[in-house]
């Protein structure tokens, strides 16, 4: 029940509305704690390929302007071992290392006994494929 309710912060907090989506079998959950309170959580789940987006700059007068609305994806996709779905820290938190924590734990826990590179682990808004 609670990791419900931490998801339904995480997913208001990021705008991210896609209806009552489930918590699937394969996804884990890492929740950064300070005492009692929550500063941190990440959603992650196992993939084989993921897909470079390309960034493509667009001009404003005289300065360059880049951003992920912008870009394409490759068609050919690359090897990754985890995907990162949400990310999300405490607004007071920000810029604590908190995130970055989460994903060091990620790393280091997601595979028993095994280290996953930063080239392994991809991002993404989640969909339904």
């Amino acid at each position: 029940y609670k990791r419900q309710e931490l998801r339904r912060l995480v997913d208001a907090s990021l705008n991210f509305t896609q209806g009552d989506c489930e918590i699937g079998n394969a996804e884990k959950t890492y929740v950064y704690l300070c005492g009692n309170k929550v500063w941190g959580c990440l959603v992650a789940e196992p993939i084989e390929t993921a897909y470079r987006l390309i960034v493509r700059e667009k001009k404003f007068g005289n300065e360059l302007e880049s951003g992920c609305s912008l870009g394409h994806r490759l068609e050919e996709g690359v090897e990754a071992t985890v995907g990162v779905s949400r990310i999300w820290v405490w607004p007071s938190q920000r810029r604590k290392k908190v995130a970055t924590k989460l994903l060091d734990c990620l790393r280091a826990t997601f595979i028993y006994g095994s280290v996953i590179s930063k080239d392994s682990v991809a991002f993404s808004q989640p969909t339904e494929e």
